[in-house]
């Protein structure tokens, strides 16, 4: 269907189709297409700093089985060397558990006191993490 100028009816409709398809193409900022929006939504696959914060979960609960562990058996070769370097691996692994939580450590390094071990338990606690 023509009006008496030859022009279609559908004109004015086809151009508000193409200007809103313009629009969305350009999209908010109006500068970048379509599939680089989409893009930006999509997981941009960097790596995390660390180990998954179920495995420092697991690694916490059994370093910190393994420590029960040998403060009970008095018959462990080498103890107190065990119970040091568990203590030193139980530390490191509390220390990343925080980082991945954004747990504000400070400075702390391993060892550890035990007030601080303390302190920073309580707070991964806080935020959920069980071990």
């Amino acid at each position: 269907m023509a009006d008496e100028r030859g022009q279609s009816a559908l004109g004015p409709v086809l151009r508000r189709w193409r200007e809103a398809l313009e629009r969305w193409w350009k999209g908010a900022d109006g500068r970048r297409d379509p599939l680089e929006r989409w893009w930006d939504t999509v997981d941009s696959g960097q790596l995390p700093a660390g180990p998954p914060i179920e495995r420092l979960a697991a690694d916490l609960r059994r370093l910190a089985g393994e420590s029960v562990r040998l403060h009970a058996d008095r018959r462990v070769s080498a103890r107190a060397f065990h119970l040091h370097v568990t203590e030193l691996a139980y530390d490191e692994t509390l220390l990343l558990a925080c980082g991945a939580l954004g747990v504000e450590t400070g400075a702390a390094t391993a060892p550890l006191g035990s007030t601080r071990r303390l302190e920073l338990e309580v707070e991964l606690a806080r935020r959920g993490l069980q071990w």
